[in-house]
């Protein structure tokens, strides 16, 4: 441009020429940044990508692994033909393919209320509230505050617990009233966690089909009480607990086992301790042996006896399965005695741990 400027015979372009000389330098530097900047997002983009398929196959193999984990039955008491039944009536029967739906529900009741007075109250017509007699308990399971689980209906039978949805649905119960900041104990939660987990993976229902009966429509109520999903939200505490389980965390065949020392058969065992223990094992009806294996499938050990029974390293064994251990040693057999009968008598079953049997 300025060599067609000075032959037209134009004023002489010379500071044109340096301005636009100058500005070319600029674009020119600025282009290189944008290609240095984009060669930067380009690696970031890269990078990024990488880590993106490093998560996805992580994810992949946690399902898969989670998948592959077989969740054992929990320890189920069944007391259905235990249980008041109307004479004549029966539910109606479905196969267990038609069962899409787990419903929770609470008995509203004190925990003192068992299945056996609650299946009367079923069975019962009551005209002022306009209930018919029905054929027996609601429920399909009930679970105790120390977590002692019931099966009160056969899985077959479509038993009323949730207006115009028991076709498809199992009634689960968790004994007591949860309202004003009540929810289950800690034994019910574990063990109503364990309960629900095995019948997903055994019935095929996935946790977004677990519901509380106030969710299902056309069905006015409170249950499972207001601290469901509000308040203390124990749904979440509930659900929280069930992902564990499938993912074969802190599963215990085994709630709370009395371990007593043994030498190789046939040497001496702890004969006196076992003795000394009758009061405990009477109150709370811990299992008992001598089994360092079985013990590990327990989720509380109490340890009886001092190291010279059961080594400081077996107890660290036993933590590191996953167990909560306490020992209660004295410093003789008569000792650990008292300290075992004292806690009989407090109705504590353990000395260090706070929870609810």
């Amino acid at each position: 441009m300025a060599a067609v400027r000075r032959t037209r015979g134009m004023v002489e372009p010379s500071e044109m020429e340096t301005q636009m000389r100058v500005k070319s330098a600029q674009l020119e530097h600025e282009l290189q940044v944008a290609l240095r900047s984009n060669q930067l997002l380009q690696d970031q983009k890269m990078r990024l990508q990488t880590e993106y398929q490093r998560l996805q196959t992580q994810s992949t193999e946690r399902q898969q692994e989670t998948k592959t984990y077989v969740i054992p039955q929990p320890a189920i008491r069944n007391i259905v033909d235990q249980l008041p039944k109307h004479p004549t009536l029966r539910y109606e029967r479905r196969p267990l393919n038609q069962i899409t739906h787990l419903a929770i529900h609470h008995t509203a009741t004190p925990l003192s209320v068992t299945p056996a007075r609650i299946a009367e109250m079923h069975v019962a017509p009551d005209s002022s509230r306009g209930k018919e007699a029905w054929p027996g308990i609601g429920y399909h399971y009930f679970i105790h505050a120390d977590g002692a689980i019931d099966q009160t209906n056969l899985l077959e039978a479509a038993s009323y617990h949730v207006h115009r949805h028991n076709i498809y649905s199992v009634g689960i119960v968790f004994a007591g009233s949860f309202m004003n900041g009540k929810i289950p104990t800690s034994a019910q939660l574990r063990s109503g966690a364990h309960l629900v987990a095995w019948l997903m993976q055994d019935l095929n229902v996935p946790l977004a089909r677990v519901w509380g009966h106030r969710e299902f429509p056309d069905n006015t109520t409170v249950c499972p009480g207001s601290e469901w999903t509000l308040g203390n939200r124990w749904r979440d505490l509930l659900f929280e607990r069930i992902e564990q389980i499938q993912a074969g965390v802190g599963v215990k065949s085994v709630r709370h086992y009395l371990l007593f020392w043994q030498r190789t058969f046939p040497g001496p065992l702890a004969r006196q301790d076992l003795v000394n223990s009758i009061n405990y094992i009477v109150r709370f009806r811990p299992a008992i042996g001598f089994s360092l294996n079985d013990a590990r499938n327990a989720e509380y050990v109490t340890i009886v006896g001092s190291e010279a029974g059961i080594s400081a390293a077996e107890e660290k064994s036993l933590q590191s399965s996953g167990c909560k251990v306490e020992r209660i040693a004295g410093r003789d057999e008569e000792e650990t005695s008292r300290m075992l009968s004292e806690l009989a008598n407090l109705g504590r079953r353990f000395r260090n741990f706070d929870v609810d049997f």
